[in-house]
């Protein structure tokens, strides 16, 4: 994500310089059309950061129903199959959230019912 805005930031960048060397010398750009493209770039970085906290709010929202679950009997599917089990824990990886079900690590979105 921050690659991305890094990015785009550049590409702005290079794309105004570019605009200013390949104006009218007789019309250039006035001030406020300037402010105004500088104004959209913070628009769209404010954006950019907004959308990734919540991101990491949903993902804190998956992780707390993960540990809701813990000591839940559940009824999950794995490979079309339906199986019973109680949670023991809730594993991360890499961003991913699974459930320690006996021996299974189980999907959160894997689960059917909770008793």
């Amino acid at each position: 994500m921050i690659a991305s805005l890094n990015a785009d930031k550049e590409l702005f960048m290079k794309l105004l310089i570019a605009q200013m060397q390949n104006q009218d010398p007789m019309e250039p750009m006035s001030n406020s059309d300037m402010m105004a493209q500088i104004s959209q770039l913070a628009t769209v970085e404010s954006l950019n950061s907004l959308n990734a906290s919540f991101s990491d709010i949903l993902e804190l929202a998956r992780l707390g129903n993960g540990v809701d679950l813990v000591g839940k009997e559940v009824i999950y599917e794995q490979e079309g199959e339906l199986h019973s089990g109680i949670v023991q824990s809730v594993v991360v990886r890499d961003g991913d959230i699974r459930l320690q079900i006996g021996e299974q690590q189980v999907e959160l979105e894997d689960i059917l019912t909770i008793s």
